[in-house]
């Protein structure tokens, strides 16, 4: 048996053609481990439409923690990792398992996956995008530095200035109390 492990984090817009293409494999000893990943999104409830194993994290430890998990509860003798947004050929796990039968030296191998056509767009639109933007992020960080050295200015300026109204506010302060002083000494008469 070969134990399927796929951490998921918000994957609902992937999740499905990746699980699709799991249960059309043209081998059929597989168990497959789901590990929630603490998935805000509707991730759950796409694995629950599969017949998979799932176990749910109550927070979010990241893809390594969430495969090492689903590999502690794993029943297969190879373990076979994957992601949410990745569709596997059909012949993958067939071709693990032929691998470790003729090379029972070997402990780990990779294997060829495609990342869904939803993830392919996304990944160009995102390329796209931050060609479009990367002269207004450069112009942004530009305006952050002279931000950043103007504030700078200002913090060493009002220093300054809070080190000088502190010695008038000091200097004040001594001579208020000798006017207080003199003006004491005298008594006020008050005019009727």
């Amino acid at each position: 048996m070969i134990s399927v492990i796929i951490p998921v984090y918000n994957a609902a817009r992937t999740l499905s053609n990746c699980l699709d293409s799991i249960f059309n494999l043209d081998y059929t000893d597989f168990e497959v481990i789901i590990v929630n990943d603490c998935s805000t999104d509707n991730s759950l409830d796409i694995a629950k439409q599969y017949n998979v194993k799932i176990i749910n994290h109550e927070k979010n430890f990241g893809p390594g923690v969430a495969r090492n998990n689903g590999a502690k509860i794993a029943n297969g003798s190879i373990l076979a990792f994957t992601d949410s947004d990745c569709e596997v050929p059909r012949d993958w796990l067939r071709k693990f398992e032929d691998f470790f039968k003729k090379n029972q030296d070997v402990a780990i191998i990779t294997g060829p996956y495609s990342k869904s056509v939803e993830t392919k767009l996304e990944e160009k639109l995102e390329q796209k995008f931050d060609e479009k933007l990367k002269p207004i992020h450069q112009k942004l960080d530009s305006m952050e530095k002279n931000l950043t050295k103007r504030i700078d200015s200002v913090q060493k300026s009002l220093d300054t200035t809070i080190k000088y109204f502190d010695t008038v506010t000091t200097d004040r302060e001594r001579r208020l109390k000798h006017v207080e002083k003199k003006v004491n000494a005298f008594p006020l008469i008050a005019a009727n």
